[in-house]
């Protein structure tokens, strides 16, 4: 007896649904008839569908800028974050200056050892240095017991 009746209030319950089912799909057809009759009413479907696409990043832009914080925090966070940036290209900037010295040094290491081979070879114009064979160690260049002459003034 107890199952009959289960069953019979399950039925019942299905009829009822069905039978809402049946009117909700009449009335969407009859929408979708003035949708399609209608210019304005087609063009708010579309923008009904937009907006339904575009509420999640609404939210996330809320939610962003309840993060951000407030103005005066958010100028000195950009703050920082310019300051270490320009600090980082300062750093690359001061590298490669310093690898310009260097060459720049190579360069004055490499005339220095061409002028002292001039004056070791006794070579006091083009034609006799052009004769000559250079060799150039820049260790040799550097070195402290070959001083630069008085009358060459390294540019730094």
């Amino acid at each position: 007896m107890k199952v009959e009746a289960i069953n019979e209030r399950v039925l019942q319950e299905l009829d009822a649904r069905q039978q809402e089912l049946d009117i909700l799909n009449m009335k969407k057809e009859t929408l979708g008839a003035e949708i399609a009759h209608s210019q304005v009413k087609q063009e708010a479907v579309v923008l009904y569908k937009k907006l339904h696409e575009l509420e999640p990043y609404r939210s996330q832009m809320v939610a962003q800028d309840k993060s951000m914080g407030s103005p005066q925090e958010e100028r000195e966070r950009l703050l920082k974050q310019d300051y270490t940036e320009n600090r980082k290209h300062r750093m690359k900037q001061g590298l490669l200056t310093c690898s310009y010295i260097v060459e720049a040094l190579l360069v004055i290491a490499i005339i220095y050892s061409v002028i002292q081979t001039l004056r070791l070879r006794k070579c006091y114009s083009l034609d006799e240095f052009s004769q000559t064979e250079i060799t150039c160690a820049p260790d040799a260049c550097l070195n402290p017991s070959h001083p630069l002459p008085k009358d060459i003034v390294p540019v730094l």
